[in-house]
């Protein structure tokens, strides 16, 4: 009794396995006409995916009536090949399809980066020429507080009933000698 409840959660496991790997063959186990047939069958629907596909899905619908003329002339061995390849040539138009739709996709995403790249050599330029402009106006204030910095302050005004300061005496300058005259003569 305890060895079956120790093998119970195994087989469980086991079981669900096989369950998954049915289920995936169930999927897949679709015989290779059936698959062609449905291939084909979504193919047809949208006419840009019919166009588009039209040589593999002609290729397949001949291959499918080739498998029919084996079949009926009681060839068993070649008919399932015949219907294998029906299916790759229904598989390749499918794979057309797809390509083209991620060809599209990838148009569309080239033009959207060639808009951003677009966009951000415009805000670059828009960065570049503001700093040149900040640039500018921090050296236009440099130079404007430059000789206040220098400049001595202004004088302080008097205080009300103080002395005003005096002035350094005035300096005259002296007239040059007159010419003819020695140097030190009265």
């Amino acid at each position: 009794m305890k060895r079956s409840l120790h093998r119970a959660p195994s087989l469980a496991a086991i079981a669900l396995s096989i369950g998954i790997a049915g289920v995936a063959l169930a999927s897949r186990s679709g015989s290779d006409r059936d698959r062609a047939e449905a291939l084909l069958a979504a193919l047809s629907r949208t006419p840009a995916h019919a166009r588009l596909a039209h040589e593999p899905m002609t290729a397949a619908r001949r291959s499918l009536d080739r498998a029919n003329e084996a079949r009926a002339a009681g060839d068993e061995k070649h008919a399932p090949e015949i219907e294998g390849l029906a299916r790759e040539q229904a598989e390749s138009g499918a794979d057309l399809v797809r390509a083209a739709e991620a060809e599209k996709k990838l148009a569309g995403v080239q033009k959207e980066l060639s808009d951003v790249e677009t966009k951000l050599g415009r805000a670059r330029a828009l960065l570049e020429e503001a700093l040149a402009r900040r640039g500018r106006a921090q050296a236009k204030l440099d130079e404007l507080e430059k000789p206040k910095a220098v400049a001595p302050p202004p004088p302080a005004a008097p205080k009300p009933g103080a002395k005003a300061p005096k002035a350094p005496p005035a300096v005259t300058p002296k007239a040059p000698p007159a010419p003819g005259k020695p140097k030190g003569a009265p």
